[in-house]
């Protein structure tokens, strides 16, 4: 997909020739704004392709759960952080965070195994999205 400087060169090249600064403030607010909707466009894209590496890679994790929905829906505040400061999460709150969407369990010993099981294949997800962002 090309850029779009077309529509932003014709929208300041008007807001020049008729010397309205607020139709100038206006048009950057909105690029300002764009820049982030683009940086969080990169970085989907980045989630995409890491999460399909993963995917040939572990795919019975992938059919345990694993997947594209809980990446964007339970595990994407702490996913989500990257864009907000840098930072991915720790392996151990993307697996717990797996293992909550499976719901309560009175066994303990069991949620922690499963946690611990993870743990190492949310370490390689994750330096896999390492990759893909940089």
């Amino acid at each position: 997909m090309a850029p779009r400087t077309d529509i932003f060169d014709n929208e300041i090249t008007i807001a020049i020739k008729e010397t309205k600064p607020p139709i100038l403030m206006s048009w950057l607010s909105g690029l300002l704004k764009e820049q982030g909707w683009a940086q969080a466009l990169v970085y989907r894209q980045a989630l995409r392709r890491a999460y399909v590496r993963f995917e040939k890679r572990y795919p019975e994790w992938a059919g345990l759960w694993f997947d594209e929905h809980f990446l964007t829906h339970r595990a994407a505040p702490l996913l989500g952080r990257y864009l907000e400061d840098g930072t991915l999460p720790a392996p151990i709150e993307l697996a717990r965070a797996w293992d909550e969407q499976l719901g309560p369990t009175r066994d303990e010993s069991l949620r922690q195994g499963r946690i611990t099981k993870l743990t190492p294949v949310a370490t390689d997800f994750l330096a896999l999205l390492e990759e893909e962002l940089a």
